[in-house]
């Protein structure tokens, strides 16, 4: 519940200002990889209509974005939960860059394993993938309710199976994989009291991450092991969509769990 005198309003306000302090910061505190990011795009503004064009999709990308943050993060706004939600789902992304980065999944072309700057995405990801998945839920008529959840739900899985797997298992030996596997089961499998609100929170989240890695694959931020095969580029976003929705839904899970352990309803149930 809101409490009287704080409306929505008011804390899409505050949130709106959090975020602007988190770029501001981040742009401070890595001052370096702005530095480096402004001078690399303005030599391919003046390198030709070939890497003129690319900086450009980039940028109108990444500005889509960074509009679709701005707008969906106030919506429905509740501090407790927000704010556990986010501090879950950081760890648990943090958890999933150390994996990946020092198993030579992904690398990031700063060279960091992980690089700290990138789990403030992890936050502003779970607020924006969750915003919108109630939003769908929320649209009479949609294609969440036109279709059988849990068929959609085991379709998803399915999909994440067939690419997680066979882009760990080139890499990891096999018993590397056994963990991994175990953890995303226990993620995607129990429970059914909300399994159609996790059907849109997985099918959203897929949807948010495919233009997040667009972005971050096009640019070189980071790259997938499986990119020096044909098609890998695809199949890199692919697996960074399923994956990164699997590792949001565990954030969203653990956070209303202790919400419920607190006696808290969490938002959006």
């Amino acid at each position: 519940m809101v409490p009287p005198l704080m409306t929505q309003k008011n804390y899409g306000k505050i949130y709106l200002g959090a975020l602007i302090l988190v770029f501001a910061g981040l742009a401070l505190l890595r001052a370096d990889l702005v530095t480096g990011a402004c001078t690399s795009t303005l030599a391919s503004l003046a390198a030709g209509q070939g890497p003129r064009l690319k900086v450009i999709f980039e940028i109108v990308l990444f500005a889509f974005i960074l509009f679709l943050t701005i707008r969906a993060i106030p919506l429905a706004a509740d501090p407790v939960t927000d704010c556990l939600t986010v501090l879950v789902t950081s760890f648990f992304g943090f958890l999933a860059e150390l994996w990946g980065t020092q198993s030579g999944l992904w690398t990031y072309y700063t060279g960091e394993k992980p690089p700290y700057w990138i789990v403030p995405a992890w936050a502003l990801g779970v607020l924006v993938v969750e915003r919108l998945a109630r939003r769908a839920g929320e649209q009479p008529g949609g294609v969440f309710a036109k279709l059988r959840s849990d068929n959609f739900y085991r379709a998803w899985v399915l999909l994440f199976y067939c690419v997680f797997v066979p882009f760990i298992a080139t890499k990891l030996s096999a018993p590397a994989c056994v963990l991994p596997i175990l953890l995303t089961a226990a993620v995607l499998f129990p429970g059914k009291k909300h399994r159609t609100r996790y059907t849109r929170i997985l099918f959203t989240g897929t949807v948010c991450v495919f233009f997040a890695d667009l972005w971050g694959t096009t640019n070189h931020c980071w790259t997938y092991h499986t990119q020096t095969a044909s098609f890998g580029t695809a199949y890199g976003i692919l697996f960074g969509c399923v994956f990164d929705s699997a590792v949001v839904l565990a954030g969203i899970k653990t956070a209303e769990y202790l919400m419920q352990i607190s006696g808290r309803t969490p938002a959006g149930q």
